[in-house]
C-alpha cells in the first residue's frame, strides 16, 4: 500500500516539473505591423543648418525620417525629407519688419531665441490717444492673481486685486488715473492659508475712494484720497458682513446698506466714511452706476419692530435676501427672482425680480410697487488693444463718464503683465 502511495507521488511530481510541449502559433508574437510608420526630427546636413545669431537672415533645411518596419521579422525601412526654410529673424536683422508692422502702436521689436520667432515683450500694445490713456497694472503675476473689483468715478478707476505668493495672499488696491500710468498701489489687507479675507465694495466719493472687507470676523472700512493713497487706518464698522452696497438715493444723497448676520442696517456716506445711521422703516432704493438694491420694511404686529426684505440686481444678476428677526435667508437667485415673502399675510406678500424690475404687491398699498433699474450710455472703448494673438482682452467696465479695459501681455520672461486702457469723454 505504501509503495503505491509513493509511486503516485512521485509520479504527480514529474508531471508538475515535466516541460509541456507549446504550440507554434502560442509562441509568434501577436499584433505585428511591420508597416506601422514613425515620424521625427533629424538633423539636416552639416551646411544647411541654422545658424543663428550672426545677424544675417539665412535659409536652413528642416529634415525629417520616416521609419518603418522591424517587426514580425521584417527588414527596417527609412527615408528621409529635407524642406527649405528662412529665418524669422537673426539678431539685428528683422527682415524690415517692426511693432506697427506687427500690428502695435509702437515700440522696438526684437528677435526671439532661435530666430523663429518675434520678440513682442517690447512693443506697445495699447494705442494711447485723446481720450485714451495706456497705463501697466504693477505687481500682477497673470498667472495666480485675479482681478477682483473695478469701480469708477468721473476721470480714474480703483482696481481691487487678489494677489497669491505661496502661503502669503493679499486684496491690493490700484489707482488708475489720468496721468497715463498706475498712480499707486496699496496693500489693502494681506492673510495666510489659515485665514481669509473678503472684498465687500468699492465706491467713489468724489476724487476719493472708500472700500469695504471682511477679515478676522470684522467689517473693515479703508478710505483712500485721490492719489490713490490710504487715508489713515482702516476702521473696524462692525461684525462680520455678508453684503456690503452704497448708493444714491432718488435725491443725489450717498447711503450704504450693510447687511450680514443681524438685521440690515443703513448709514450715511460722507467724505469721512460712513456715518450716522439711517431708519430704514420706509421703501429705500440705491443706485450706483447700473446696480440697485431696493429695501422694502415689513410690518410686524408690535409696533418698532419689522422685518426687511432686500432686492438686488448687481453686476448682470439678481437676488433676493429676507431678514427676519435678526436671521436672513434667500440669496442670490439669477436672472429672475419670485418669493411668496409669507412672512405677515396681509403686507408685503409677493415680490419679483425679472429683467432688471424689481416688483412687490402688498393689499395694503392696493397696487405693486415697482422700481426699474436706469441705464446710462456708457462710454464705450473701442480700438484701444492691438488686434494680436498675443493680447487678450480680461475685462471691460463702463459708466456714463469713464470707461476702462484690462488686458493680458506677455512678458520675455512668460509670465505677462496686465495693460490698462483708460477711456474718458472729451
Amino acid at each position: 500500500m505504501r509503495l503505491f502511495w509513493l509511486a503516485s507521488f512521485v509520479g504527480s511530481l514529474v508531471a508538475l516539473v515535466a516541460p509541456r510541449a507549446v504550440s507554434v502559433a502560442q509562441a509568434q508574437p501577436r499584433g505585428c505591423d511591420p508597416t506601422s510608420p514613425m515620424t521625427s526630427l533629424v538633423p539636416p546636413p552639416d551646411g544647411e543648418r541654422i545658424k543663428c545669431g550672426d545677424n544675417v537672415r539665412g535659409r536652413y533645411s528642416i529634415c525629417t525620417e520616416t521609419t518603418s518596419g522591424g517587426g514580425c521579422g521584417t527588414p527596417v525601412q527609412s527615408s528621409r525629407v529635407c524642406r527649405r526654410a528662412m529665418e524669422v529673424c537673426d539678431g539685428r536683422d528683422l527682415g524690415g519688419s517692426s511693432c506697427t508692422k506687427q500690428g502695435f502702436a509702437g515700440g522696438t521689436l526684437a528677435c526671439g531665441g532661435g530666430c523663429e520667432s518675434f520678440d513682442i515683450s517690447s512693443c506697445d500694445a495699447c494705442f494711447a490717444r485723446s481720450g485714451v490713456i495706456c497705463g501697466v497694472l504693477p505687481d500682477v503675476n497673470v498667472a495666480t492673481d485675479t482681478i477682483e473689483r473695478i469701480a469708477l468715478s468721473d476721470r480714474a478707476a480703483l482696481v481691487v486685486t487678489a494677489q497669491h505668493r505661496g502661503s502669503t495672499h493679499g486684496l491690493h488696491v490700484a489707482l488708475v488715473g489720468t496721468k497715463g500710468v498706475v498712480a499707486a498701489v496699496q496693500p489693502l489687507v494681506s492673510w495666510t492659508d489659515k485665514a481669509a479675507a473678503t472684498l465687500l465694495d468699492v465706491a467713489p466719493m468724489g476724487t476719493d475712494w472708500v472700500v469695504w472687507y471682511v477679515a478676522n470676523g470684522r467689517t473693515w472700512e479703508q478710505r483712500y484720497n485721490a492719489a490713490g493713497v490710504a487715508a489713515g487706518p482702516a476702521r473696524d464698522v462692525g461684525e462680520e458682513s455678508k453684503v456690503v452696497f452704497a448708493g444714491q438715493t432718488t435725491s443725489g444723497a450717498w447711503r450704504v446698506v450693510i447687511m450680514g448676520i443681524a438685521p440690515a442696517r443703513m448709514f450715511e456716506l460722507g467724505a469721512q466714511g460712513l456715518g450716522k445711521e439711517v431708519s430704514l422703516q420706509a421703501e429705500t432704493r440705491l443706485q450706483r452706476g447700473d446696480d440697485l438694491v431696493f429695501i422694502v420694511p415689513i410690518p410686524d404686529a408690535k409696533p418698532g419692530d419689522s422685518d426687511l426684505a432686500v432686492f438686488a440686481t448687481l453686476r448682470g444678476s439678481s437676488g433676493l435676501w429676507l431678514w427676519s428677526k435678526g436671521r436672513s435667508f434667500g440669496g442670490g437667485l439669477g436672472q429672475q427672482a419670485t418669493m411668496d415673502l409669507g412672512i405677515n399675510p396681509g403686507h408685503y406678500t409677493v415680490a419679483q425680480v425679472k429683467d432688471d424690475v424689481v416688483t412687490t404687491w402688498t393689499p395694503v398699498r392696493g397696487k405693486p410697487w415697482t422700481v426699474k433699474r436706469s441705464s446710462v450710455a456708457p462710454v464705450t472703448p473701442k480700438g484701444v488693444f492691438a488686434k494680436h494673438p498675443s493680447v487678450t482682452e480680461l475685462k471691460v467696465v463702463r459708466s456714463a463718464k469713464v470707461g476702462l479695459s484690462l488686458a493680458r501681455f506677455p512678458t520675455r520672461d512668460g509670465t505677462g503683465r496686465v495693460l490698462t486702457a483708460l477711456t474718458t469723454t472729451r
